[in-house]
């Protein structure tokens, strides 16, 4: 009997290491998707922050004073298409404007991956008033 049992493992020895090895393996397997889920995410988050920070320089560059109101657009970044929204509105000084964009991957819809808030002042007014 002892000759028998140093030939090998047993069947049931071989099936118990092959369940520990496939509950291992689909763990390790779920960690990877969720990284993976993790990094694309963080992927278009920095780049509709980019979409955004562009479209908020645009407006401060301009050497018109933007009128109030809603506009959309759309721009491509890293290879992706983002579609803007940004809203322009009075504030309580009379030489600001407020700009407030938002940045989504579908147009108008979905969830907002960025969000930039600022303010532009008329360029028809001196600096010190």
């Amino acid at each position: 009997m002892s000759d028998r049992r140093r030939g090998g493992f047993t069947l049931v020895e071989i099936l118990v290491t092959l369940a520990v090895l496939a509950i291992a393996l689909s763990g390790v397997m779920r960690l990877s998707a969720q990284t993976i889920d993790a990094t694309l995410s963080l992927r278009d988050h920095s780049l509709a922050l980019w979409v955004a920070q562009n479209q908020m320089a645009e407006n401060l560059i301009l050497p018109d004073w933007p009128d109030t109101g809603t506009t959309d657009g759309e721009a491509e970044m890293g290879g992706h298409k983002f579609f803007w929204q940004q809203e322009i509105s009075k504030t309580g000084s009379v030489h600001l404007r407020k700009i407030d964009i938002t940045v989504r991957r579908q147009a108008k819809e979905g969830q907002v991956l960025a969000q930039v808030i600022g303010a532009v002042r008329d360029p028809n007014t001196n600096h010190y008033q």
